[in-house]
This record gives C-alpha cells, sequence and structure tokens, in this order.
C-alpha cells in the first residue's frame, strides 16, 4: 500500500521536545480530522483492565472519537481493536519505521486492519528504523501530541504509559485515570497519578510545573461518558 507523508498541525508541534517533525503514514489521513483520545496501558494487564480498555475504546467509536495507541501488546492491542469491531478507525503510532515491519510481529495482522479500515499507522522514524528503548519513549510525545485528553487504564510505577501521561500534562492535554479497584503493585502507576505524583520524572525528557494537579478520575461509566462527550 502506498505511503502518505502529512505533518501534525503546527499548533501542536511546540511543545514536544524533541520537536515532531513530518510524519510518515499509511491509512487514510482523514482519521486525524475526528476528535482522538489516546487509550494506553501496560503490556501484561489484568483481566480487569483488558475489559475496561474494550469498553472505553468502544464508547469512544458510539461518540465518534478515533482510538490512539502504541499497537504494543495488552492494553493498546485491546483498544485498537476494541474500535475496530466497533467499526471505527483507530491510530497506532509506531515505535519503528514503517518499512521495517510491525512491532511486535503478533500484531502484523492488527496493523494492516487499521489500515484497511480507514485509520493509519504513523511513525516519525526513517522507514527502516528497528525499535528500541529510546524510540518508544519519542513516540510516547506523539500519542500526547496526537490527541484531545489521554486515558490511562493500568500502568505498573516504572510503565512507558506514564511518559506518555507526562508529555500530555506539559502541553496542557487532559490526562485521565481508570481507579484501581486495590492496591496491587501493578496499578501503582494509575495511584501514583491520581495523587498527582507525574512520575518517573528521569525519563520524560519533559518539564512539569509546580502545583500540577493530579489527573481526572475515571471511576465509572458514566465519568467516561462524560469525558468522551466532551472531547
Amino acid at each position: 500500500m502506498a505511503k502518505i507523508t502529512f505533518s501534525l498541525p503546527p499548533m501542536t508541534l511546540p511543545i514536544m521536545q524533541p520537536v515532531i517533525g513530518a510524519l510518515r503514514g499509511r491509512g487514510d489521513p482523514s482519521a486525524l480530522d475526528e476528535r482522538r483520545v489516546a487509550i494506553i496501558g501496560t503490556r501484561e494487564p489484568s483481566d480487569e483492565s483488558l475489559e475496561i480498555a474494550w469498553r472505553i475504546s468502544t464508547q469512544a467509536v458510539q461518540h465518534g472519537v478515533c482510538v490512539v495507541s502504541g499497537l504494543a501488546l495488552g492494553i493498546d492491542t485491546a483498544a485498537h481493536q476494541a474500535a475496530l469491531e466497533a467499526q471505527g478507525r483507530t491510530i497506532a503510532v509506531l515505535a519503528n519505521g514503517l518499512l521495517s515491519g510491525v512491532y511486535p510481529a503478533a500484531n502484523r495482522g492488527l496493523a494492516e486492519r487499521i489500515v484497511q479500515q480507514g485509520g493509519l499507522l504513523i511513525s516519525e522514524l526513517a522507514d527502516d528504523a528497528r525499535p528500541d528503548k529510546n524510540a518508544f519513549v519519542l513516540r510516547d510525545r506523539i500519542q500526547a501530541a496526537l490527541c484531545d485528553a489521554v486515558i490511562v487504564i493500568e500502568a505498573g510505577i516504572s510503565s512507558g504509559t506514564l511518559h506518555t501521561a507526562r508529555y500530555a500534562a506539559a502541553a496542557g492535554i487532559p490526562v485521565y485515570v481508570v481507579v484501581p479497584r486495590n492496591s496491587d503493585a501493578r496499578y501503582a502507576g494509575n495511584a501514583a497519578l491520581l495523587a498527582g505524583n507525574w512520575l518517573p520524572a528521569g525519563y520524560s525528557r519533559v518539564a512539569l510545573p509546580d502545583g500540577l494537579p493530579a489527573p481526572q478520575s475515571l471511576a465509572n461509566r458514566a465519568a467516561v461518558e462524560q469525558l468522551l462527550a466532551n472531547h
């Protein structure tokens, strides 16, 4: 399939460091004209978190919102799949080049379905670039910049999901966090964010202002409905 080159709207560029340049994409760039919400979280979620991600993604499509995520296993995969099953469009932001294959390989079929159903695969990297740790962190800032809001489903205290949350907060993009039902360590990132602790400071490469309020909580379906209606 032919590649399409496009750029993010200029208003989103100054807030992200390093600055996001032209993005390469496969698919239909008109997906960027829709309202967009990032649904993100760990690669090894609980069954409950997978169900929550699926439900919120489905609700997003029902509200005419395009779902953005990172094509990783776990929460990302559930978010993309649910959007497609609901006959919506979804955007996957990659941490590798568009011609270097799909990472993880298990999501190759999902990636093709995203394109076939009018969504997008997006990368700022050279077409042959392979994924590495740095690329994943840089990918996170693009996920934030593309969206009107970011929803954290499940994150441990060292989860890369927190990078996206920090980038969004620095840009003034609303961050919402699913309230964990227990104090299990797998939800430690959720708990930290809800307490106003925007970890991890050492890896996101973006300074946050002092006194930044905690993200808004998502405790039930009504809260999700209100979020999607407003964004």
